[in-house]
């Protein structure tokens, strides 16, 4: 019975000893001279020694860290001169040379028999915990793809900057085209671009700002205490850097960005109305043909109204009947008689004026109210169409179609729909898309394309050499016209470069055999070159502007320009 009695704190001991080393945290005891009296075996495996040597001995035995040494000594003493616990935060140097973050609780107490305290200790290594709470941080307040600051972080540098009430610039960069990028050639290169791009602007600003990236192909730009000189300085440097190649895929890729700033006081004094006055500046530099820097002004201010109102105005416009559709002329290149004509889109509000497509167009596209206007297009230039066949008047008619119609679930369903209610001829429809369309999945436009062709509509390039394309659509996919961009027409007579362009266009469309339309040709001599190049249709001011129906109904017989 004795013993058993006496044997009993050593079984005790014993299973002490077991449960504490199973426990993953760094347990240990220590004396009042930092020696210690208890470790479990995780403390004594990062220290790369065993339990036994641990005891007797102080950290500075096996640290690594003379300063690691000194501040657990600092922290132990604090605790034995006050008495109360404590709970740190310590850094940990184990015998591989790897760092831990522990999270330490010490306790002061005393051994039977003991005159002086010791200190209890528990730490859980944290570092994993910490690391996964940094990259939270880090993610909530960063662009995950290009490491840049996001919206949140461009808020809280505005606010700071205004708090501060010293003069800054906010520049809100946009890539010209990025889409047709991403689309073409994946978001994999997309993404790889962006990452460039995003390295060099930040090249630019240097320590001098804030870059952070607003989503998509967007990045905004904080320059403190700058003025118009300095903020156009990097904005222009920045430009040419984006401009150079970026090198992907094997391929050389081209772009270029738009820029619009707004100062602060000048332009406004909170990061709502600065945001919205460097965004209408970034739509002016767009408007002004791109790759450019726009600052704000209160003309650029009117502009975003007219915008605001445009965006609000177009879809009660569309269901009021006030978005109507014109016809423009195509005409024989030899006859000069109309063969074809183009469907637009033409809008005149009682409020706004006549509102120029190339401004409601694109808000129609950002908006999605875009399917609803070629729809009406597409209504109308089947019924009229019909109408002109029964008096006689069987000529092509072309619309144009915007990607998100054409990549539209059953549109060629639609499309057959649209054409018997309206009793049009589906031989005698022509759709105009843009190379960035047909580009976002060559595959997918094949089998729409030849599920069109084989119903008889036939498919028109439009703006062609104006697109970020390779040239193999043109063979893979069933495209019966090339319509050279009005771009190239406009200085085909007095620039040899783009005259080289136009030639180069009709040549590669007759190899092809493919029919060509010039579009924009506003004088005899376009016209005569054009035609000395072996093109076959005109379509611009030269022979007729977009005229009702019943217009192009009366021009039928007559030789135009």
């Amino acid at each position: 019975m004795s013993s058993n009695i006496e044997g009993e704190p050593k079984v005790e001991a014993a299973l002490l000893r077991q449960v504490i080393d199973l426990i993953p945290h760094y347990i240990f005891a220590k004396n009042a001279e930092g020696v210690y009296v208890l470790a479990n075996e995780c403390v004594a495996n990062a220290y790369g020694t065993t339990v036994f040597e641990l005891e007797g001995k102080t950290d500075a035995d096996f640290s690594h860290s003379p300063d690691e040494t000194k501040g657990f000594r600092r922290d132990d003493q604090a605790v034995l001169s006050t008495g109360k616990p404590r709970v740190v935060e310590e850094v940990m140097t184990d015998t591989h040379g790897q760092s831990h973050l522990l999270h330490t609780t010490k306790i002061p107490f005393y051994f039977p028999d003991a005159n002086s305290p010791c200190i209890l200790g528990l730490c859980m290594d944290i570092t994993e915990r910490r690391q996964h709470e940094l990259q939270i941080r880090f993610l909530a307040l960063h662009d995950s793809l290009t490491g840049l600051g996001n919206r949140t972080t461009l808020k809280t540098a505005l606010d700071q900057q205004i708090q501060a009430h010293e003069p800054f610039a906010l520049l809100f960069f946009d890539l010209d085209h990025f889409k047709t990028i991403n689309d073409s050639l994946g978001h994999t290169v997309g993404d790889r671009y962006l990452v460039e791009i995003s390295e060099r602007v930040k090249g630019c600003v240097g320590d001098k700002g804030t870059v952070c990236r607003a989503g998509g192909d967007e990045f905004l730009v904080v320059l403190p205490r700058v003025g118009h000189l300095e903020a156009a300085r990097v904005a222009e440097s920045a430009l040419t850097a984006i401009r150079a190649p970026v090198e992907s895929a094997g391929m050389n890729l081209l772009g270029t960005s738009s820029v619009g700033i707004a100062l602060y006081p000048e332009h406004g004094s909170s990061v709502e109305v600065l945001m919205s006055q460097a965004d209408g500046a970034l739509y002016a530099a767009k408007t002004a043909g791109r790759d450019a820097v726009a600052f704000f002004t209160h003309d650029i201010e009117t502009a975003a109204k007219r915008k605001l109102a445009i965006h609000n105005g177009l879809k009660a416009a569309i269901a009021a009947g006030d978005v109507r559709t014109c016809y423009q002329p195509i005409v024989d290149a030899s006859s000069r008689r109309i063969v074809g004509v183009e469907a637009l889109s033409r809008w005149t509000s009682l409020e706004l004026g006549v509102v120029s497509p190339a401004e409601f167009i694109p808000l129609a596209e950002e908006t999605g109210i875009i399917q609803s206007v070629d729809d009406l297009a597409l209504t109308d230039a089947l019924r009229t169409q019909a109408a002109w066949a029964r008096r006689g008047f069987d000529i092509h008619v072309a619309v144009n179609l915007s990607a998100r119609q054409f990549q539209s679930q059953g549109f060629e369903e639609k499309l057959l729909h649209l054409c018997r209610a309206q009793g049009g001829n589906l031989n005698r429809l022509a759709l105009e898309v843009t190379e960035g369309v047909l580009l976002t999945s060559i595959d997918r436009c094949a089998k729409v394309l030849a599920s069109l062709r084989r119903s008889g509509v036939s498919v028109s390039i439009d703006d062609f050499g104006t697109g970020y394309s390779s040239l193999a659509y043109l063979r893979k996919l069933p495209i019966s016209t090339l319509k050279i961009d009005r771009s190239f027409v406009m200085d085909c007579t007095n620039d040899p470069d783009q005259a080289a362009i136009v030639r180069a266009i009709i040549a590669m469309a007759k190899a092809l055999r493919l029919h060509v339309v010039a579009e924009g040709v506003e004088t005899e001599e376009q016209a005569a070159l054009l035609c000395d190049e072996g093109c076959e249709y005109f379509q611009g001011y030269l022979f007729s502007r977009p005229v009702s129906a019943q217009e192009v109904f009366e021009l039928r017989d007559k030789r135009l320009g």
